[in-house]
């Protein structure tokens, strides 16, 4: 959501942390006396939406929120669902799954998780109407507490129950109504727009983490993630400027890695409007034909070759090659200029038109290389970059005509992106930022249905690829590129990028001799 993502506490504020220095992990005296404490700071692209788990599906958000709360299932570095809080589960029946929780694991309060704690994390997720992970659970109708180590959830209709609790996050209220959750680490400082702060847990299930205090810092400039890097501020940048890498690969202290994504660069449109923000008169983008021109003008290739230089790969469906629902048959037009100017005079715009395309900062370059290609089949487009979370936040307020983001599929399954980004609400309060666009279409939405009663995945899998046809016939989406993934990461580290980009703290480990500044509490 890639998204896409999600991307949704008990605070205890502690002063006096400072960052790394370039090649040397920070090391000091512990609470404990056999061992060490160390400290990292990671440096992201996106500003974090929230604290509060289960809100807001964002990648990066979702990413960091997952070190502070877990599910009961979730996904190997392969996208393979393993246990988690749950280590098991069957399915009983057609409409009943029955799952198992671990003995033993502590919330950051102290109390051991139960069913009850399962039961109350769902219900609270159902009860609100603003929970990005509402849809995701709509099918379960009844959570019901078998003993304090079995729960189980039952549907009106077959579906597949543990892919809907990949990102739904089991929390225990304590004192004052504060959220505890039993990750690897506790969040105990947040700067809105600028920073989080992360602290080990030590009654953690799988063990103490290696690193006794995380920062989370947000940098919306590529070149700034990479000087922050470079500088010793950071030892791991997420997201670097591909004209630049070869500082990286010439480091002394930082190593480049490069991991192709599952997420899909796209532009999407305001379709369900007859006035849109941004184009004088009426909407064109209600026009299948104008989606279509877009479509036809622009130049994948070069923009994978000058935007991305080269760390990319052409998207010509809304599922990426790695992603559950991906269809072979499917391919992206050429580009064709000619054609995409005679769809235009067809549809009324035999001299184009002016509109306007958001961006994020970080796809600002990309941004202004498919505005040059629309102009040259005659749409003057004029780029509006959103710093922060400010393209998500127009979005929310369906403030766009045009726009390009990106949606990462981070379930591994392509029903998660139809789920989210071509649902059709039912009602204001169950709009979706994934179909900011308001996108609607019968014919879709049958398939969905016949989806949400699937759980055979030959019958998946074909439904998925009906369904991206119709997507892509339509041009709701003109899928651009998968953007590979790109990590500057410190040669002290011991550290291996997901299919998913999601950073996994508690794998990460320090490699080598451990000297520099101690850690202060």
């Amino acid at each position: 959501m890639t998204t896409s993502l999600g991307l949704m506490l008990a605070r205890v504020r502690k002063t006096g942390l400072p960052l790394l220095v370039a090649g040397s992990l920070a090391v000091g005296c512990s609470a404990t006396s056999d061992s060490r404490r160390l400290a990292m700071t990671v440096v992201i692209p996106n500003v974090l939406m929230t604290d509060q788990p289960n809100t807001k599906f964002e990648v990066f958000t979702e990413s960091v929120l997952a070190n502070v709360y877990e599910p009961l299932v979730t996904l190997d570095s392969d996208m393979r669902m393993v246990p988690c809080l749950a280590e098991s589960w069957e399915n009983p029946s057609r409409l009943v799954w029955r799952f198992h929780l671990r003995h033993g694991v502590r919330f950051h309060g102290g109390g051991e998780l139960t069913a009850e704690d399962v039961r109350t994390s769902i219900e609270a997720v159902r009860a609100n109407p603003h929970s990005d992970f509402v849809k995701q659970i709509w099918h379960i109708k009844n959570v019901t507490v078998v003993d304090p180590y079995t729960i189980e959830l039952s549907t009106d209709t077959p579906h597949n129950v543990p892919s809907s609790l990949l990102f739904l996050r089991i929390l225990s209220t304590g004192q004052n109504g504060s959220a505890a959750g039993t990750g690897p680490y506790q969040l105990v400082e947040w700067k809105p727009g600028s920073s989080m702060r992360l602290e080990s847990f030590g009654g953690y299930w799988r063990g103490i983490p290696a690193f006794a205090d995380v920062r989370i810092q947000f940098a919306g400039s590529a070149a700034t993630r990479l000087e922050m890097m470079l500088g010793g501020r950071a030892d791991i940048a997420v997201e670097l400027p591909l004209d630049r890498l070869s500082e990286v690969r010439n480091s002394r202290d930082y190593a480049l890695m490069v991991r192709r994504g599952i997420g899909v660069a796209y532009v999407a449109f305001d379709v369900g409007r007859g006035v849109t923000p941004g184009v004088p008169g009426r909407n064109p983008f209600l026009d299948e034909r104008v989606r279509q021109a877009v479509a036809l003008s622009v130049d994948r290739h070069s923009i994978i070759e000058e935007t991305l230089h080269g760390f990319g790969s052409e998207a010509w469906q809304i599922f990426p090659p790695d992603i559950f629902g991906y269809a072979p048959r499917l391919h992206a037009p050429a580009r064709d200029l000619l054609h995409a100017r005679e769809l235009l005079a067809e549809a009324g715009y035999p001299a184009g038109f002016k509109t306007r395309l958001d961006v994020g900062e970080n796809r600002t370059v990309m941004g202004q290389q498919i505005a040059r290609q629309l102009g040259e089949a005659g749409v003057q487009v004029e780029v509006v970059t959103h710093a922060g979370d400010g393209l998500i936040k127009l979005l929310e307020s369906y403030g766009s005509s045009m726009y390009l983001i990106g949606w990462t599929c981070d379930t591994g399954d392509g029903q998660d992106i139809l789920d989210f980004c071509f649902h059709v609400p039912t009602s204001p309060d169950e709009m979706w930022l994934g179909n900011a666009g308001h996108y609607k279409d019968d014919e879709l939405n049958a398939v969905l249905m016949a989806l949400s009663g699937k759980t055979d995945q030959r019958e998946r899998l074909e439904l998925l690829g009906v369904a991206a046809e119709i997507v892509g016939r339509q041009f709701a989406w003109v899928p651009i590129v998968i953007e590979h993934q790109t990590y500057g990461v410190s040669k002290r580290l011991d550290f291996s990028p997901r299919a998913d980009g999601r950073i996994e703290l508690f794998e990460i480990r320090p490699s080598g001799e451990q000297t520099g500044t101690p850690v202060l509490d």
